[in-house]
């Protein structure tokens, strides 16, 4: 195994294991998981994560669409405070008609519900980058997101500053 693959492996690992020593102390709750995208929730930190598969690449409109609210319903049932979405395995492309519905659907109200930052961790796919980012700006909302290379720089900036 060489070193450049043993180095992220090794980091995913530790984060997995300190939040399967979370579980134990029921901290985190998964909270559902499908074929597209995965949802827990850190109790503590009150920050939502939201894992997307790299089955996404090929979902259609409608099954986005269908995750969006999904979204939604965890958003207002667990109330956020910060969400931490890992897109290192997201491939779909967010057309323009869609960012807009998913900043009606889904940012709008999650700002309302308390939500506060979203570090997102960055698709290996450049366009579906900039339809993310697009989809944040399409509306002037106050919470704060920022765009990570990998998940540990993503939890230190969330982390980085508690209300």
């Amino acid at each position: 195994m060489s070193k450049k693959f043993f180095i992220p492996v090794k980091k995913h690992f530790e984060w997995f294991m300190r939040k399967t020593e979370a579980k134990k102390h029921k901290r985190i709750i998964t909270i559902t998981e499908n074929n597209f995208y995965q949802f827990y929730f850190n109790k503590k930190e009150k920050c939502l994560y939201v894992k997307k598969t790299h089955f996404t690449g090929e979902m259609t409109e409608n099954q986005y669409r269908e995750q969006i609210i999904t979204w939604l319903k965890i958003n207002i049932k667990y109330r956020p405070r910060k969400i931490l979405v890992d897109n290192s395995a997201f491939d779909f492309i967010i057309i323009p008609e869609l960012q807009k519905w998913v900043s009606d659907t889904l940012l709008k109200p999650s700002q309302t519900l308390g939500v506060r930052k979203i570090a997102f961790v960055s698709s290996p796919n450049i366009f579906t980058n900039v339809s993310i980012r697009q989809a944040m700006e399409e509306e002037n909302l106050s919470i704060e997101f920022k765009f990570f290379p990998d998940i540990e720089q993503a939890r230190e900036w969330l982390n980085s500053t508690e209300e």
